[in-house]
C-alpha cells in the first residue's frame, strides 16, 4: 500500500474570533475536530466540524475544516460540496482549492476539477497540480506541467515520482519504470508498478486515489447533509467578493487514460514511501478520490410550493448578453427545474458589475436540498431567501418563466 500523501495546510486555519456564546462553541468544535483529525479519529472529527458549521454556517474556515473531515472519512461527495461552500464563502487558498479538486475527483466529477486546477494551475505547487490533473483523466496535461517544472529545475525524488505515476495512469510503462527506478529501491520496483498498474486500470475511480492516499472510500456517501446546506448568503465573507456558483462541469472531456497492458512483475514486498508520489500544498493532510461520474440530472424537483420564500443562484455573469443566454443553457440541461421562474438580477460588487441568474418558487428545506442535488450533478448552486437578497444586489433585470 502507498502510503497516505500529504496536502500541507489545514492543520494551520487560523479559526475566528469569539464574541458569543454560540460563536465560542463553534470555535471550540472546530478546534476539536482538528485535533481528532491530527490523531486519526475521522468519525469524531466530522462530528466536531459538522457541529462547528452548525453553530456558525457562514465561516469558510469551519466549512474548510468539515471538508478536509468528509475527505478523511473517504466521503468525497460530501467533501466536494463543503469545500465549495468554503470557496464561495472566501476562502480562495491554494489549500482550499486543491482539496476541493480532489474531492470533485473523488465523487466523480473529474472534468470540474480539471477546469478549477486550470483557473489556479499559476499559483498551485506544479508538483501538485500535475498529478492533479493526471488523476483527473488529463494525463497530457498533467506529465507536461510535471515535466516543465523538472525542466526548469525543480528536481526532487517527489516531483519524479509524480511524474512516473503520471506516465503510468497514462499507459506509459517504460518511462514510468525507469523514472521510478530512480528513486525506488531494485527490490521494490516490482510492487510498485503492481500498484500503479491497479490504479491506472480500476474500473471504479475512486479506487486509484483511494489506494494512493490510504484511505478507504465511503460508497455510501450520499452527500452533505441538508440541514448543513449554504443556505444563508447574507455574510461577511461574502460582503467584499463576488464568489458565483461556477459551472464547473461545463468543459471539454479530458485526454483519458490509455488502457495498456499491465506491466509484468513477480516481487510481492512492501514498498517504502520514502519515494512515493506525493502532493502537498502549503502546510496539511488531505485526500483524493474517483468515483462513478454523476449524471447531470439532479433529482425531480418540488411541485412550485406556495411557500416561495427562497431562491436558489446558479450563474453570475460578467454581461447581460451572457446571463440571458444562460438560461436556455439551464433550461435544457437542467429539466427538473420546469415549473421554475428564472429570476436575473443586477449586483455591483468591489467595483464589478454582475448579472445573477437564479430560480425562484422554494422554501427554505427545498432550496437547500435542490441546490445539494445540483452539486451533486457538478452544478453550481447557491440557496438564499427573498427576505435577505445577495450582497451587492442593485436590483431585479428580469423574470422568465420556464416553459
Amino acid at each position: 500500500m502507498v502510503r497516505h500523501l500529504t496536502l500541507a495546510a489545514l492543520c494551520s486555519i487560523s479559526l475566528g474570533g469569539c464574541t458569543t456564546a454560540s460563536i465560542e462553541r463553534a470555535d471550540t468544535s472546530a478546534s476539536t475536530a482538528q485535533v481528532m483529525l491530527a490523531q486519526g479519529k475521522h468519525g469524531k472529527a466530522v462530528r466536531h466540524a459538522e457541529a462547528a458549521v452548525r453553530s456558525e454556517p457562514n465561516n469558510p474556515a469551519y466549512r474548510a475544516i468539515l471538508g478536509k473531515a468528509y475527505l478523511d472519512s473517504g466521503r468525497f461527495l460530501a467533501a466536494a460540496t463543503t469545500l465549495q461552500d468554503a470557496l464561495t464563502l472566501g476562502d480562495h487558498s491554494n489549500r482550499t482549492t486543491l482539496q476541493l479538486a480532489l474531492a470533485l475527483i473523488g465523487s466523480g466529477q473529474a472534468p470540474a476539477a480539471i477546469k478549477l486546477l486550470d483557473q489556479r494551475s499559476d499559483s498551485i505547487d506544479p508538483a501538485d497540480a500535475g498529478l492533479a490533473f493526471a488523476l483527473a483523466g488529463d494525463t497530457r496535461r498533467g506529465i507536461a506541467t510535471l515535466s516543465v517544472a523538472i525542466r526548469s529545475g525543480v528536481n526532487n525524488p517527489r516531483i519524479r515520482q509524480n511524474l512516473a505515476l503520471a506516465y503510468a495512469l497514462a499507459g506509459q510503462w517504460r518511462e514510468a519504470r525507469a523514472l521510478a527506478a530512480q528513486d525506488v529501491p531494485p527490490d521494490q520496483l516490482g510492487t510498485r508498478m503492481e500498484q500503479w498498474a491497479a490504479m491506472a486500470l480500476a474500473q471504479q475511480p475512486a479506487l486509484p486515489i483511494a489506494q494512493l492516499l490510504d484511505v478507504k472510500p465511503d460508497f455510501s456517501d450520499r452527500g452533505q447533509p441538508v440541514e448543513l446546506a449554504l443556505v444563508r448568503a447574507h455574510s461577511p465573507y461574502l460582503a467584499h467578493n463576488e464568489a458565483p456558483p461556477s459551472e464547473l462541469a461545463n468543459v471539454e472531456p479530458p485526454h483519458h487514460r490509455a488502457q495498456r497492458a499491465i506491466p509484468q512483475t513477480s516481487e510481492k514486498k512492501h514498498v517504502s514511501a520514502e519515494a512515493a508520489p506525493a502532493l502537498v500544498a502549503e502546510t496539511a493532510p488531505a485526500q483524493f478520490t474517483r468515483s462513478a461520474p454523476l449524471s447531470s440530472k439532479a433529482a425531480p424537483l418540488s411541485e412550485k410550493t406556495p411557500a416561495s420564500t427562497h431562491l436558489i443562484q446558479l450563474g453570475s455573469f460578467t454581461s447581460e448578453s451572457d446571463a440571458r443566454r444562460a438560461w436556455g443553457s439551464y433550461q435544457a440541461k437542467w429539466p427538473a427545474l420546469k415549473g421554475h421562474a428564472l429570476v436575473m438580477t443586477k449586483a455591483r460588487v468591489s467595483g464589478k458589475t454582475y448579472w445573477r441568474v437564479a430560480a425562484n418558487g422554494f422554501d427554505q428545506t427545498t432550496a437547500a436540498s435542490t441546490c445539494q442535488s445540483f452539486q451533486a450533478g457538478g452544478q453550481g448552486c447557491l440557496a438564499y431567501s427573498k427576505a435577505k437578497p445577495l450582497p451587492g444586489t442593485i436590483a431585479t433585470v428580469a423574470t422568465v418563466a420556464m416553459r
